[in-house]
């Protein structure tokens, strides 16, 4: 019979179980210079937590306290975003060629495969042991005939294979040409202002949401340190390392990381709000379409997804915005395009826009999701 897991994770000592323990803040594995472990405290186990003791119940309880001590460490500024952009850089170069992360590496797959496709039926009849030469050139001259028809068959399919792949490749080219390469900069360069009434306002918003909240492109605004400050559960994430650096010094918890990705990454129903600002604007429709869908899925029901927009008509002052802006994938739209927006990529949300020039200059477009019922748009 099985035993209980809670069982087999015990220590028995004495006749006794011994509960899990681990070691104080004096740092794992450290020893007395009495030559036994500094102090030990008991945890309090998973399954002590989850009366069925579930492997899946102590699992989700392992994955938590990880979590925690991350984001611990993070407050700390343990790893600052500096060194997470490092740490990526670092393994991308060490990425085995033919990873097929760059044209190159699929160019060395490609020959890799087109040599791996010759077969060769002459197979070698060398032998140390006496007589079983004969035999195998005996084999192989019986069979020689019926590989070789099998070889012409597979040979023609590799060879048109290979044609194919090189046709495709051709075709995927033709198209990667036609798009603009992925602005990582405009996030940077681009300076969308962002009046000091809209932040308020928005900080008000989402101050009281009892969930999680994303702050996308927090270095756009001061919405994240405003948050923080009133005790809310917030973190930003943006693409500027030396910003998230001095952001994450100031006592403020910053990813390194894109809207996307990141909203990619959270749990479903795992947020109490998201606020979209900064450089999705200019992003294209199709990424646009991806990040609201992916914000839509990622907050709970009741939760808010805030949109600071501009209007098409927006003057900016500076040169390097200007050339942003025109050699970005999209462009800014008006209200009304993003709220049949947010109706065509999902009907989960109820939205609404707050405007005006007395208030604040931008056009606040809140979110909210109704339900958890899927959507169809794509």
């Amino acid at each position: 019979m099985t035993k209980d897991p809670k069982d087999q994770l015990t220590e028995t000592g004495k006749g006794e179980s011994v509960p899990l323990v681990r070691m104080d803040e004096t740092g794992p594995g450290s020893i007395s210079p009495k030559g036994k472990p500094d102090t030990f405290e008991p945890i309090s186990s998973a399954f002590e937590e989850s009366r069925d003791g579930s492997i899946g119940s102590f699992q989700g309880s392992i994955q938590e306290k990880i979590a925690q001590e991350v984001e611990r460490k993070r407050r700390e500024g343990a790893f600052p975003p500096s060194f997470e952009r490092r740490l990526r850089d670092s393994f991308e170069r060490l990425i085995p060629q033919g990873g097929g992360t760059s044209r190159e590496d699929f160019w060395s797959l490609f020959r890799s495969t087109d040599r791996a496709a010759f077969m060769d039926i002459d197979v070698p009849v060398a032998s140390n042991t006496p007589g079983v030469s004969k035999v195998k050139r005996l084999i192989r001259s019986l069979t020689a005939w019926y590989l070789n028809y099998l070889l012409q068959q597979i040979t023609n399919f590799t060879a048109n294979l290979m044609q194919l792949i090189a046709a495709i490749d051709l075709r995927i080219k033709s198209l990667e040409d036609r798009i603009p390469p992925p602005a990582e900069s405009i996030g940077r360069s681009v300076a969308i202002p962002i009046s000091e009434k809209t932040d308020r306002f928005v900080s008000d918003l989402l101050a009281n949401s009892p969930g999680r909240l994303i702050i996308a492109d927090c270095s756009a605004s001061n919405v994240l340190s405003s948050l923080a400050k009133s005790g809310a559960d917030v973190y930003g994430v943006d693409t500027d390392e030396t910003v998230l650096d001095q952001l994450q010094q100031g006592g403020l918890d910053v990813r390194l990381s894109s809207t996307l990705e990141e909203l990619k990454n959270v749990r479903a129903g795992s947020l109490g709000g998201v606020l979209l600002q900064g450089s999705y604007e200019l992003e294209s429709l199709s990424k646009i379409r991806r990040i609201l869908k992916s914000a839509a899925e990622a907050v709970e029901v009741g939760g808010k997804i805030v949109l600071i927009t501009h209007p098409p008509d927006l003057k900016l002052n500076d040169a390097e915005s200007k050339i942003s802006i025109d050699l970005a994938p999209g462009h800014l739209m008006h209200t009304e395009t993003w709220e049949e927006l947010l109706r065509c990529v999902t009907p989960k949300l109820s939205a609404r826009s707050e405007q005006g020039t007395e208030t604040f200059s931008e056009c606040v477009i809140i979110a909210e999701k109704v339900s958890d019922q899927q959507g169809s748009a794509s």
